[in-house]
C-alpha cells in the first residue's frame, strides 16, 4: 500500500510543499494513486474535495475581491484572474484570517512542525507568504476542514454506536475487569446525550443557507457561488446513487456501494 503523505516528497522539497502535501487532500490522494493505491473510495473522495475547494475559491473571490464589470455567471477569463489576484492580496492583508490559519496549523499535530511565527530553517512563516501562496494555503485548509467534518467524519463513523454498551466498548473499566461497569455506562450515556445532536443536511432545500449572506460584502456573488456548489453536490450525489445501484453488477472487490462520500447523506458538520 502506497502512502501519500509528507514522507513521499523529495528530500529537497520546500517547507510549503511539505505543508501542502498534508493539507491539500488532492495532492495526498494523487500521491497515493502514483504509489499504487487507486480505489473507488479515493476517486469519489477526490471528486468531493475538488467540489469543496472550488466552492471555497469562488466564495473567497466574492468576499475579498472588489466589484467586477460582469456578473458572477458571465465573467470573462481576465475578470476571473483579476478577481483572484485582488482577493489574494486582500486575504494576505486580513490579520484575522492570517491569525486563524497560523493558529490552526501551528496547533495540529500533523503540521505544527512545519509552521512557525518567525523565520527558521525548514518551516513556513504563514504571515510572510506571498499572497498567491497564502490564498492557496487558505483554500486547502478550508476545503480540508469541510471534508473532514462531513465525508471524513462519516467514513470513520459516529460516536453513539460505541457508547451504547460498555460490554462492547467501554471508555474506562475497573482494573482486572474485561468490561465497563454501571457507572461507566451512565457516564458514556450522559456525554453522548450532549454531543449526539442531529445537524442540518449538506444538500438543502430551496435557497438553503443563502440567507446567511444577506448584507454581507459580495452578497450576490456569494449566493451565486452557493447555488452553483449545491448543484455540483447534487450531481455528485446522482453519480454516487448510480454507483451504488450498480454494485451487484461489478466484480469483487468493488461489488459494494459507497455511502460515506455521497453528499445526499451528509450533514453540514460533525454532530455537536
Amino acid at each position: 500500500m502506497g502512502t501519500g503523505g509528507e514522507s513521499t516528497l523529495a528530500a529537497d522539497a520546500s517547507p510549503l510543499e511539505r505543508l501542502l502535501r498534508i493539507i491539500d487532500r488532492e495532492q495526498y490522494i494523487e500521491a497515493r494513486r502514483r504509489g499504487g493505491v487507486d480505489t473507488p473510495f479515493e476517486r469519489q473522495s477526490l471528486a468531493l474535495y475538488r467540489c469543496f475547494k472550488q466552492y471555497v475559491s469562488a466564495s473567497l473571490d466574492a468576499a475579498y475581491a472588489g466589484p467586477t464589470s460582469k456578473s458572477h455567471a458571465v465573467r470573462a477569463a481576465e475578470d476571473v484572474a483579476e478577481a483572484a489576484e485582488s482577493a489574494a492580496g486582500a486575504m494576505a492583508a486580513d490579520a484575522e484570517l492570517v491569525g486563524f490559519v497560523e493558529q490552526l496549523l501551528g496547533t495540529l499535530g500533523t503540521t505544527a512542525h512545519l509552521v512557525a511565527r518567525r523565520r527558521e530553517a525548514g518551516v513556513v512563516v504563514v504571515r510572510e507568504l506571498p499572497p498567491p501562496a497564502f490564498r492557496e494555503l487558505c483554500e486547502c485548509v478550508m476545503a480540508t476542514l469541510m471534508e473532514r467534518v462531513t465525508a471524513g467524519h462519516e467514513h470513520v463513523g459516529h460516536l453513539a454506536p460505541y457508547a451504547r454498551d460498555v460490554r462492547f466498548c467501554a471508555w474506562r473499566w475497573p482494573v482486572g475487569e474485561a468490561t465497563g461497569n454501571k457507572q461507566g455506562a451512565i457516564s458514556q450515556a450522559v456525554l453522548t446525550s450532549f454531543t449526539f445532536m442531529p445537524m442540518p443536511m449538506l444538500l438543502a432545500e430551496g435557497d438553503g443557507w443563502a440567507h446567511l449572506f444577506e448584507g454581507v460584502n459580495g452578497e450576490a456573488r456569494l449566493r451565486g457561488a452557493y447555488a452553483e456548489w449545491q448543484g455540483e453536490l447534487r450531481a455528485l450525489a446522482r453519480d454516487g446513487d448510480v454507483w451504488n445501484a450498480a454494485a451487484g453488477e461489478r466484480e469483487w472487490p468493488n461489488d459494494w456501494g459507497l455511502w460515506t462520500t455521497n453528499p445526499r447523506l451528509m450533514e453540514v458538520s460533525v454532530n455537536l
